[in-house]
């Protein structure tokens, strides 16, 4: 039995999170930036995190209404205590630029990062992060 590792996911792509809900069993779940850094803050650190970059606060507005993407959360995380920031930062955009960015930022930190663009390298991320967790106390 593995023992129980928290996952926290950024994305505004509902596809997205249902993927996330078939693949992985409990994870906290948020859709913007400003939820990210507030999961980010009040909650127990984070054994994994994944990361979006481009985060629409509406899509059903044409062109749609951008908020914070998910650089703004990167250097959330860096700016964090270094005993908070999650174990591993797996990025999953497909925006090729944010998410170069976000990975430098987050190496700057000195935080663990993975990049693949979704789906490719989420479960491998899920087993890496799981792998170093080991077996429950007790």
């Amino acid at each position: 039995m593995i023992a129980a590792v928290r996952i926290l996911v950024l994305d505004d792509d509902s596809r997205r999170h249902e993927w996330f809900e078939a693949n992985i069993e409990a994870h906290d779940a948020v859709w913007s930036a400003e939820e990210a850094r507030r999961a980010l803050h009040e909650n127990p650190r984070y054994d994994l995190v994944f990361l979006d970059h481009d985060l629409a606060e509406d899509y059903s507005a044409v062109p749609a209404v951008w908020g914070d993407d998910g650089r703004t959360v990167a250097r959330f995380i860096a700016a964090m205590p270094a005993d908070k920031r999650p174990g591993l930062a797996h990025i999953h955009s497909s925006n090729w630029g944010g998410a170069s960015e976000m990975e430098a930022i987050l190496n700057a930190a000195g935080v663990r990062v993975a990049r693949a663009e979704f789906p490719r390298g989420c479960k491998d991320a899920i087993c890496a992060i799981a792998a170093l967790a080991g077996p429950p106390a007790g």
